[in-house]
């Protein structure tokens, strides 16, 4: 049973990856035919977008080359939302002072020209920065202009259209809550946020806060649920071939089972994380994978050589064999 599910969930993962392929094909086939500067600029963000969760990298080179042609024609709405996919994909590699460089420009340049969902964004990511650099104050005092932002929107009647995933923003502001020890703070901003992704079929929501709500009923020691909802996080992830987002699940999947003290499992988990990690190019989940091999296998070494100096005992080896070392 299990190896029929292990075939089909391959089969499945490689028409998601074929499709993914097909769409950046096609992006770059319309690129490399159009002569219309705008045009260009929505494409290779369009290809940057699509490269986000297989390839930073070449994330990364797509918004660039969409930034210079922005530049180039003076588009402000435009050199605002490609220093933002640049800042984006500079935080999942670790980049944190280039990222916020470039998210300060745009939210400077989106206020001056009252580009208000571009506003938000910009706001919502300098949070995520200052979460990531441990200045969680800094971090609630962004989301929340962020979310007072949107909330104002929906007050006026001037809904922000371009702003679909507030429950990210609820995310975020969960995860400054749990920084802190206030788990049930947190569990309230991250059930507001599920609900909403859940309600419009989010599944990159879905994921990313089901993650952070295993990580919460760890913190509790709650490891049935804990367990429940990693693996509804990874399940929502494998649905749209998120694997940026399925190497996180794999590390985070690692540490619960080091917790429960299944050290095969965890390094197995690890494995695959440091694995996919690479692959997609993303340092920081390479260096966390890569820290959870390590605390695994140091572990290990270290209950093997005692179960193995425990049976050498047992058996009383003689004394001229003592020396051996494993």
């Amino acid at each position: 049973m299990k190896r029929s599910f292990l075939i089909l969930f391959l089969f499945f993962f490689q028409i998601i990856s074929a499709q993914n392929q097909l769409k950046i094909d096609s992006l770059q086939i319309k690129l490399d035919n159009s002569s219309e500067d705008t045009v260009k600029i929505k494409l290779l963000l369009a290809l940057s977008d699509s490269y986000y969760r297989v390839d930073l990298v070449k994330s990364l080179l797509q918004a660039k080359n969409a930034l210079e042609l922005s530049e180039d024609i003076k588009n402000d709405l435009f050199v605002v939302r490609s220093r933002m996919k640049i800042g984006s994909s500079l935080i999942f590699m670790g980049n944190y002072d280039e990222a916020l460089s470039n998210f300060l420009s745009s939210l400077t340049i989106a206020k001056k020209n009252k580009y208000r969902s571009e506003e938000l964004i910009a706001l919502t990511y300098i949070g995520i920065i200052q979460d990531r650099i441990g200045q969680f104050d800094e971090a609630l005092r962004y989301y929340f202009e962020a979310l007072n932002l949107y909330n104002n929107s929906i007050e006026t009647g001037q809904t922000l259209k371009d702003v679909k995933n507030i429950q990210s923003l609820y995310n975020n502001i969960g995860n400054i809550y749990l920084s802190k020890n206030n788990l049930s703070t947190a569990e309230e901003y991250y059930l507001k946020g599920l609900a909403l992704s859940e309600k419009s079929n989010d599944d990159l929501n879905i994921g990313t806060i089901c993650n952070n709500m295993g990580k919460l009923e760890m913190q509790r020691n709650n490891n049935a649920k804990a367990l429940e909802f990693l693996c509804k996080s990874l399940e929502a992830r494998e649905k749209i071939n998120d694997k940026s987002g399925i190497a996180k699940s794999y590390y985070h999947l690692s540490s619960y089972y080091q917790n429960i003290n299944q050290f095969d499992k965890a390094l197995s988990f690890a494995q695959d994380a440091l694995k996919l990690s690479q692959e997609v190019k993303e340092p920081l989940s390479s260096q966390i994978s890569a820290m959870f091999l390590y605390q695994i296998t140091k572990y290990m070494t270290k209950i093997y050589k005692y179960l193995y100096h425990l049976e050498r005992k047992r058996l009383k080896v003689p004394k001229q064999y003592k020396s051996v070392h494993i």
